[in-house]
């Protein structure tokens, strides 16, 4: 009897323990995701050190980042290591993030790529994605393959992967390492849809509005475009925008427009903030405001959209919004041309003839400067 109690006693104990650690786990990794960094250290640690390839990988990352501890690359690698070993597919993708971008090793492509591959032949289905994407964009490390990253992305996205499925569909849709096919990539597309993914939402919506794989319904892309904009995608909140502006499948309503024009504006994309500064320009479902247009071209012309420039320059010439100011007008116009708005070249002439040389040399100079800032603004 004595034995079976204390059988029952280490049975429980153990139970305890591991109910603890798992709580721990948990714990630890919530505050490495709320940016808690030294909670997550202290919630991690112990169980990196008693062998949870889990928090060994996390507490490598906090090293690789210097996140809650002084920057240690060693240190990340040591402990990327041990997780890797004991099988953890996220430390075989950093270590060869490591070895591909030579972070406290050597470069070393071959090494890289087979920590790769080691992620993903475990039938992760993430790490399978992210090999796939590789070999779509290229890499230091690795040349860029269709065929092969399609291998890796049917692989995620059999697996139920919703980034694999969106992918999938992209290859079929571009004929990206397949025959095209826009069927096969609306079938994709609408797997992942069905898991609330807005990108593939959004693009089946465009599928149904221009007729790619199905017959045009301007009802059928109304209502992917609103499943997308509602769930946040800027893409979609333009294209459903442009169907209240110009009518499309719906009642005209520049109020409408106006509004999705502006939730796509403020997340910082470049074609509605010029477009919602269209919409204040001309007072199109809002009360015309020259200042608002302004700023809202000014916004979408530093973010590198031509159209933007060109209307930002326009407003300059004609003193709308604030001072009239050639110099500028010129400057911003001459960067509209030299980003491919070609018909803006008319307006750059117009501008010129109200011009001393001297002050042309200064909008040319002026228009070099604003386009090393904004070059220097914008991602690679």
């Amino acid at each position: 009897m004595k034995t079976y109690l204390m059988s029952m006693f280490l049975v429980v104990a153990v139970s305890l323990m591991l109910s603890v650690q798992a709580g721990n786990l948990e714990d630890g990794i919530a505050a490495t995701n709320a940016g808690e960094y030294k909670t997550a250290l202290r919630l991690l640690m112990p169980l990196a050190k008693q062998g949870n390839a889990i928090a060994q990988n996390a507490i490598g990352w906090l090293y690789l980042g210097g996140r809650g501890v002084d920057k240690n690359s060693a240190e990340a690698q040591r402990w990327f290591r041990k997780a890797a070993e004991l099988g953890d597919p996220r430390a075989h993708w950093n270590l060869g993030f490591m070895y591909e971008d030579g972070i406290g090793v050597e470069q070393n492509c071959e090494k890289a790529v087979m920590w790769y591959h080691k992620a993903a032949e475990q039938g992760n289905a993430t790490a399978q994605v992210n090999v796939g994407g590789l070999y779509t964009s290229g890499s230091r490390c690795i040349k860029k393959n269709y065929v092969e990253a399609v291998n890796w992305t049917r692989l995620a996205a059999e697996q139920g992967n919703v980034k694999g499925q969106l992918r999938l569909g992209a290859h079929y849709a571009n004929g990206w390492g397949v025959r095209q096919d826009n069927k096969e990539a609306l079938w994709w597309y609408r797997k992942a849809a069905k898991q609330g993914d807005v990108e593939a939402q959004y693009r089946i919506g465009f599928m149904y509005e221009h007729g790619e794989g199905v017959v045009p319904d301007q009802a059928e892309a109304l209502k992917w475009y609103r499943k997308a904009a509602e769930g946040g995608n800027a893409g979609a909140q333009v294209d459903l925008a442009y169907m209240y502006y110009s009518g499309k499948g719906v009642p005209q309503d520049y109020k409408q427009a106006a509004s999705w024009y502006k939730k796509a504006a403020e997340q910082g994309l470049a074609i509605a903030q010029r477009l919602m500064g269209y919409m204040y320009h001309h007072g199109y479902g809002v009360s015309q405001d020259y200042g608002e247009a302004v700023k809202w071209y000014r916004k979408a012309a530093e973010g590198g959209d031509a159209k933007a420039q060109s209307n930002l320059g326009g407003m300059y010439y004609t003193g709308k919004g604030f001072p009239q100011d050639y110099v500028q007008a010129y400057a911003w116009v001459t960067l509209a041309i030299n980003n491919g708005l070609e018909q803006a070249r008319q307006n750059r002439t117009i501008i010129a003839t109200r011009m001393s040389p001297t002050s042309i040399r200064q909008a040319e100079s002026l228009a070099r400067e604003l386009d090393k800032k904004i070059k220097s603004r914008l991602p690679e």
